[in-house]
């Protein structure tokens, strides 16, 4: 349901519902502590009286509550035919549905195909080109790209992931070499003339200091709750290094339990890269994909601003060497064949038509 929906019930329900939401036993106010830094849907939200409202339980009950209208005497939200109402206004090519959305929000696009490649081609499709066992929604889409690509295209599938999966071979061995070597380029004479700039021009650290003073970044005792503006206590590489998992804590991203109450333990993100402990090598390569760009670009850019004492820039250039392509994060749909993400567009469109398929 639309966030508005309970802000607005009038819009949406009838007024002998409204009137009914206010009292019905099932209905409560929501408890949420809203921000005034929180968008302006959230803070609508806050306080009202949020009611749950059944669909037809037919595996389209988001087209339902999106798209349907009230029913009163079913006491339901239902949109008639829905998957057939569905398919009727999606277009068939994926060029058509781009065409449809705006530049700016191609990326939601690109998200649902890279997920189909990621999460239920790879998985799932052997080097003979056979489909493995899979959860049911998986297999449909499967069988259904396997039959309307064709011959051509699924032997092109199944040799482009035998080819994938010994790049991603390479590209695991390399990540663990990069993870190891990490440490040695966070040494302090790179703080503020590199990694502390790289950091700021990607949102992970504050631009400016607040309560406390930017050099003091690396000193054990700073935390985000010592930043008073609510734009620096949500930059990331200023939260702790660590997360509590099944009652231990373990350094973020990683399987090392940590004591947290030790005195010497770096208090944040960003002290941590600088601490050289190996419990920290799976977020300094976190940072280092975030921060050096594609193909290493805003790396090499802060390189050539010239400001970097020799031994800082040796260090730097060795561990580029070791480093090669595993800083570039996930590919997404980067690494799927040509003309996938129009077949994958075809067979997930054809899946919403099927009952089997949740929606």
């Amino acid at each position: 349901m639309e966030h508005g929906a309970s802000t607005n019930t009038a819009a949406r329900f009838s007024l002998d519902l409204t009137q009914e939401a206010i009292v019905i036993p099932s209905g409560y106010r929501t408890p949420m502590d809203v921000k005034p830094t929180e968008p302006e849907e959230f803070r609508q939200v806050a306080g009202s009286v949020v009611l749950k409202i059944d669909t037809c339980e037919d595996g389209a009950c988001a087209i339902h509550a999106g798209f349907g209208t009230w029913h009163a005497t079913e006491h339901t939200f239902k949109c008639n035919d829905a998957r057939n109402w569905l398919l009727t206004a999606l277009p068939e090519k994926l060029g058509d549905l781009k065409a449809m959305v705006r530049q700016s929000r191609h990326d939601l696009i690109e998200a649902v195909l890279s997920d189909l490649w990621q999460g239920f081609v790879k998985p799932y499709v052997s080097h003979t080109g056979d489909i493995c066992a899979c959860p049911p929604e998986e297999a449909l889409f499967l069988r259904i790209l396997h039959t309307a690509g064709g011959k051509e295209f699924w032997d092109h599938l199944r040799l482009h992931l035998i080819q994938d999966r010994a790049r991603g071979v390479e590209r695991t061995l390399a990540i663990e070499g990069c993870k190891l070597h990490s440490a040695s380029v966070f040494r302090t004479d790179l703080d503020s003339s590199c990694w502390r700039l790289l950091g700021q021009q990607w949102g992970l650290l504050p631009r400016r200091g607040t309560a406390l003073h930017e050099d003091d970044l690396l000193k054990h005792g700073i935390h985000s709750e010592h930043y008073e503006e609510a734009t620096d206590s949500q930059c990331d590489f200023l939260s702790p290094p660590w997360e509590l998992r099944s009652a231990k804590w373990y350094a973020k991203g990683s399987s090392v339990a940590l004591d947290v109450a030790h005195e010497t333990l770096p208090r944040t993100k960003y002290a941590a890269l600088f601490d050289g402990n190996p419990a920290f090598n799976d977020l300094r390569l976190s940072f280092l994909q975030q921060v050096c760009g594609p193909r290493m670009s805003a790396l090499e850019a802060q390189i050539q601003q010239d400001n970097l004492s020799k031994d800082a820039l040796d260090a730097l250039l060795s561990f580029w060497g070791i480093a090669g392509e595993c800083l570039r994060p996930g590919e997404g749909l980067g690494d799927a064949p040509v003309h996938f993400a129009e077949s994958a567009w075809s067979a997930l469109r054809q899946c919403m038509g099927s009952t089997d398929l949740s929606l």
